[in-house]
């Protein structure tokens, strides 16, 4: 599966994952000017958290490109910022 998520967007995966299915996501700032290089300025904080908000499962700052992995119990929203 391919999601876009914009700036500052959620997205709930369980309405997309069988329970208990183990899920791997990559992430990574797209280039708007692709003659360019990325500007430093297009940096990105990404969380994966269970829907109540009780951990973090991943946690990235001030990055242009990650990937993550859960297992889905429940509704798992990503936060970009």
């Amino acid at each position: 599966m391919r999601y876009e998520i914009r700036y500052a967007e959620t997205k709930c995966f369980a309405e997309d994952l069988h329970e208990k299915t183990m899920s791997v996501g990559k992430y990574f700032v797209v280039n708007p000017n692709e003659n360019d290089p990325l500007s430093a300025s297009h940096k990105i904080t990404v969380k994966v958290m269970p829907p109540k908000g009780e951990s973090l499962l991943h946690e990235a700052d001030n990055v242009e490109a990650g990937q993550f992995s859960f297992t889905a119990y429940d509704c798992m929203r990503p936060v970009l910022t």
